[in-house]
């Protein structure tokens, strides 16, 4: 029932597993070093109750404002840099973020209102599989899942007016990293000046998608013309029985000589409402049998828009049969830009670690930019001056 083989098997990124964590630039720390080194929670232990307060290393150094910002700034303090350059860039960006708290400001405070774009994205990759979609149509779960994209689609297209703030910046910048970061990539590959920005520009890829749909006069979400042909065709059938219906809604106004009769949907799709004193004794036309009523309105139904009802359910139901697969390929489409969202995700996330950490120093009362050599049969560990950050934090000197 969970379509495991259709849906994680082809989504999926599989890698061999490397044991060797020091290979990839990190530091490995394994669980217990994690606990003592209270990076991630703090045990309560005997006579030392554990405070409301979480001291760990995370949550005092943690200024990210975005649930993908936080997720990666926990992977960078259980997997610490080991590579002396990488941690060079990262000291360097966060120098030029810390000289340029203005834009760091603004850029947090738009950025925080962005929802989870990292889980929204993933979560929408799952209904590339048709079988999921058809299974719970009844309740138009297709038509919704279609809605959340439209709404992913629309918040991811605010980014390009976040970086947008650095621009004037960017010449400041000594960090490389942090230019590549700001500075945007043509999606042909090009370069942006002389430097490599890695920022995509997403914006036009995001309007391609939703031109595919358009929302229709009630609301509904619907191909948009052109885009498939068979869905086309049923449209324009359903709209000529629509359009039969107002037409013959136009008779009966003509027939009781009042322009204020409209449909109503609640019990029965298509009742006619009519004032109550239209149609009181003998002036109600024997044609019409009572569906429903309101306060000073009754509503009706005639042979007639019983036979355009069932031919519109039937060609309704014709409809479901193209929809689901049109959604399917809706978001097989979205997944093949998958790299453009990754990437994307990845700098967001990147932005507002450093920007954190920026924000993190500018409160400190006492910081240091710390000289990290590479490593080698003498390694050496000298601190002047120094103050342990969980202390700072309750005030102490």
């Amino acid at each position: 029932n969970v379509f495991l083989a259709d849906t994680v098997i082809p989504m999926g990124k599989f890698s061999e597993l490397d044991l060797d964590e020091q290979k990839k630039g990190t530091l490995y720390l394994d669980s217990q070093a994690l606990e003592n080194l209270q990076i991630l929670d703090i045990m309560p232990r005997e006579n030392h109750p554990i405070e409301k307060k979480n001291n760990s290393l995370f949550e005092y150094m943690d200024k990210t404002v975005t649930e993908f910002g936080r997720r990666m700034f926990k992977k960078w303090l259980i997997s610490p840099l080991l590579d002396v350059k990488s941690i060079k860039q990262r000291q360097e960006a966060v120098n030029d973020l810390l000289s340029n708290l203005t834009v760091v400001e603004k850029f947090q405070e738009g950025l925080k209102k962005l929802p989870d774009i990292e889980r929204m994205v993933n979560k929408t990759y799952n209904f590339t599989n048709r079988k999921r979609l058809i299974g719970a149509f009844v309740d138009n779960f297709a038509r919704a899942r279609l809605k959340d994209c439209l709404s992913l689609l629309k918040e991811m297209k605010k980014i390009e007016g976040l970086i947008e703030m650095f621009q004037e910046y960017i010449p400041t910048f000594s960090s490389q990293r942090l230019r590549e970061l700001t500075l945007f990539r043509d999606l042909n590959g090009k370069e942006n000046s002389k430097n490599d920005g890695i920022f995509p520009r997403i914006n036009h890829i995001i309007e391609d998608l939703e031109k595919m749909v358009e929302v229709s006069s009630d609301g509904e979400i619907l191909p948009s013309p052109g885009v498939n042909a068979k869905s086309d065709e049923i449209l324009e059938k359903i709209n000529e029985i629509k359009n039969s219906l107002q037409e013959y809604l136009e008779t009966q106004k003509k027939l009781l000589n009042n322009d204020k009769l409209t449909f109503a949907h609640t019990k029965f799709d298509y009742e006619i409402e009519i004032p109550e004193h239209l149609v009181e004794g003998a002036k109600k036309p024997a044609n019409y049998v009572i569906t429903s009523k309101k306060k000073g309105f009754l509503r009706f139904h005639t042979p007639e828009i019983e036979a355009y009802v069932k031919q519109l359910k039937e060609v309704q139901e014709e409809f479901k049969q193209v929809f689901v697969p049109f959604v399917c390929d809706y978001f097989k489409k979205f997944y093949e830009r998958k790299h453009y969202w990754q990437q994307i995700i990845s700098c967001l996330g990147e932005l507002d670690c450093l920007c954190g950490l920026a924000v993190l120093a500018a409160s400190m009362k006492t910081k240091c930019l710390p000289q990290v050599i590479a490593m080698n049969d003498r390694p050496i560990f000298n601190l002047r001056d120094m103050v342990h950050p969980l202390v700072a934090d309750k005030g102490r000197p």
